[in-house]
Formats: structure tokens, C-alpha cells, sequence
């Protein structure tokens, strides 16, 4: 049975990679979907090479990290199946095969060739759009109903971004991924715990500020150690000095970003942290499992803000009022965007 397959794929800009994307897919797709923050200009020229109606268009808020645009790409496709890919990403030709040839799945783990860094990481981008389920943290897996299927390493992905201390000292990128990452996955006890496989009882009288035991971030000592551990096994499991010295240099962008905040705000972070993780991640903190929610955003916040700004008063709102920013009041931290009144 000959099932189609979109691409869904993401621009905030880069729209020159994302034509150059969608060109290539074109024979191997029957359409796509693009999720727009650009400016209007960048957009205009998006639109312009767009074959309508099977490669269309849909408006997103400014947030910076695109992870969290997922439920609401997701929601937009009318395809059997779905290819996520970003604009710095490729198919190989094994993987431009597959699409013509799916199996009996209902999504697969697509291995990521690391092409700064020399090593492959695994990613469930290809999946049926019926069986699959953003529902956890911005970086997670959807969730796919039914048996997924794991491809060989001819069928991958190749990621062109840099890797490393490259990769992080863009200031837009330590901007744009750095706040979410603390949010989602701060270095507390329940990391450490992860990280050693320790038990839930380990480090239960360990001591820092209010928090539940579990909660409470670790001094930057015990960071280092548990950094170069992940660090270790990356080597070990996967045989790459490269991926290992990327997440070493990803554990040290996040650690200086919090050294250099101001204690208050520090207390801040870690709380709202505490918050997003009761809430299982940021996208159902912020109502972005929520398609129309996010769609209404998008009539909101002009594309022109600055994402990260945006994220974070969004994080911010929902944390001091208790629900997603609607529209309703001010946003906090956007002294340049006032709600629009009638």
C-alpha cells in the first residue's frame, strides 16, 4: 500500500538552507509542511518558492529553540507519514530510498551522522503522523503507538552544524538553547542519579536551598565530575572522541551560563525548573501541546521579537500567574511589545 510522506521542517531566517532542503526532497516527498518564524522578508522569499498546495506555509511565534514547534508542525500535516528534518540537515540517499519503502512500522530511529564531530547520534524523525504523540520535554522522542524499527547507518542523516566549543560560542546559539536546557534538564540530584545509575534513595539528605531533595542543583564541583562521566561513556558506548568532547563542551556552555547568573536568579531558574519538570517539560508548561494556542501566538508576537526574549517571558508569565500568557496583560521582559488593544 503507497503511503505519502511529508517533510516538516522548520525556518526562523535560514531560509536559503530550508529551499535548498526542500528542492532536494522534491520526488521523494508528496509535500511538505514549513513552520515560520522568519521576518516578513525572509518570509515573503519562502513563500515565493513554496509549490502550493502540497508545500505550504504555516506562521509560528518567535521562541528561539524550534523543539518546542513540534506539536504544532506535527498537527499541520495531512500526510500518511512524516520527515522531520531541520535546515542544517540532509537525507542520505539510503534514507531518500526508505521513504519509498516503509515497512510494517509506524516510525523509525534514524541514525544522525555528526559531521563536526565524527559520530553518529540516533533520532525517531521519520514516523506515521496517526500513531505519533509530542507529548514530553522540547528535545524528547514523540511518542509513536505501535512498533517503531531502528535504520542501519546507510540510511542516516547528515548534520552540518558545527560541534563542540564551536558550536557554543555562537552567542545566538548559547542563547537559544541554553535557557530551555537548564529548564528541562538541570544539573540536580535527579540528574546525578541518571547519570550513575544511583538508586532514588542516594543523596536524599543532600542540602540546597528549599527545594525537594531531588530538585536541588549541585555544587560545580560534583558537575565536573558527573560531566566528564558522561563524557567517559560517551567514548565507551560509542567509540567517538568527537561526540564525547561535544557534550563536554555542551556541559561547559551550561555551566558557565549559570555561574554567571546573579544568585536571585539562579533561585529563580532552579524553581521554575521545578515546575516544568512537574509539568513534564516545557511544552505542556508553556501550552504548546496546544496547537491552537500556539497558532493564536502566532497573530500575538510578531515575528520580529527576539525568540529567546519571547521564551522567556513566556516561561516567566506562566510561572508567576500560574497559566500560558494568552494575551490578556503585558508580557514581562518585552519592554518593546505591548498587548494590542481593541
Amino acid at each position: 500500500m503507497d503511503r505519502s510522506v511529508a517533510l516538516l521542517t522548520f525556518a526562523r531566517n535560514d531560509v536559503d538552507a530550508v529551499i535548498d532542503l526542500i528542492e532536494g526532497l522534491r520526488g521523494d516527498v508528496d509535500g511538505c509542511v514549513v513552520i515560520d518564524s522568519s521576518y516578513p522578508e525572509q518570509r515573503a522569499k519562502l513563500l515565493r518558492a513554496l509549490r502550493e498546495p502540497h508545500e505550504r506555509l504555516h506562521e509560528a511565534p518567535p521562541v528561539g529553540d524550534v523543539d518546542l514547534l513540534r506539536p504544532y508542525g506535527l498537527s499541520k500535516a495531512e500526510s500518511d507519514w512524516v520527515l522531520l528534518l531541520e535546515s542544517d540537515e540532509a537525507p542520505s540517499p539510503g534514507l531518500r530510498a526508505r521513504l519509498h519503502d516503509l515497512g510494517n512500522v509506524n516510525g523509525y530511529i534514524i541514525p544522525r551522522y555528526e559531521r563536526s564531530a565524527r559520530g553518529y547520534t540516533y533520532h525517531l524523525r521519520l514516523f506515521s503522523r496517526t500513531a505519533a504523540t509530542y507529548s514530553g520535554p522540547s528535545h524528547a522522542y514523540p511518542v509513536i503507538r505501535g512498533p517503531t524499527g531502528r535504520l542501519p547507518r546507510e540510511e542516516h542523516i547528515e548534520h552540518r552544524a558545527p560541534s563542540g566549543a564551536e558550536f557554543w560560542s555562537s552567542a545566538d546559539r548559547a542563547r537559544r538553547y541554553l535557557l530551555p536546557d537548564t529548564l528541562e534538564r538541570p544539573y540536580d540530584v535527579s540528574y546525578l542519579r541518571n547519570t550513575f545509575g544511583l538508586g532514588p534513595g542516594t543523596l536524599a539528605t543532600y542540602r540546597s536551598g528549599g527545594l525537594p531533595a531531588p530538585l536541588r542543583p549541585l555544587p560545580d564541583p560534583m558537575v565536573r565530575v558527573m560531566l566528564a562521566a558522561e563524557a567517559v561513556r560517551e567514548i565507551l558506548t560509542t567509540g567517538s572522541g568527537g561526540l564525547a568532547r561535544s557534550r563536554w563542551e555542551q556541559g561547559k556552555a551550561r555551566r558557565q551560563y549559570w555561574a554567571a547568573l546573579p544568585s536571585p536568579e539562579r533561585a529563580r531558574l532552579a524553581a521554575w525548573a521545578a515546575r516544568v519538570r512537574e509539568e513534564g517539560g516545557l511544552t505542556r508548561f508553556l501550552g504548546f501541546d496546544r496547537p491552537e494556542y500556539v497558532a493564536r501566538l502566532s497573530t500575538l508576537l510578531p515575528a520580529t521579537l527576539d525568540g529567546p526574549s519571547v521564551l522567556r517571558a513566556l516561561v516567566e508569565y506562566r510561572a508567576g500567574s500560574g497559566r500560558p500568557w494568552d494575551g490578556g496583560d503585558d508580557l514581562p521582559l518585552l519592554p518593546e511589545y505591548r498587548t494590542p488593544r481593541a
